[in-house]
């Protein structure tokens, strides 16, 4: 049996999960923190982003050339009927 290949599993104790856990919290807490108290002291705050199409030049429905570029399967392959 030399071409045997033998897979050998670290063996962890029960509490490996709990202990990461607690580190992933300790390591993020002086990030998370300090942010919430910026943001509700009303330090930190993110601007609304555009959303006007006002100004565009190309105005097409991108759905819908989606839509016509799809190519839908024979109706044989759904027993129940067509999806649409």
């Amino acid at each position: 049996m030399k071409n045997e290949r033998v897979i050998q599993v670290a063996m962890c104790p029960e509490k490996g999960a709990l202990v990461g856990a607690a580190a992933a919290a300790l390591s993020l807490s002086p990030i998370l923190i300090p942010t919430q108290v910026f943001l509700s002291q009303g330090l930190l705050h993110f601007p609304a982003k555009p959303v006007s199409i006002e100004g565009c030049t190309r105005m097409y429905n991108v759905s819908q050339e989606f839509i016509n570029s799809v190519k839908v399967p024979d109706e044989s392959l759904w027993p129940m009927g067509p999806t649409r």
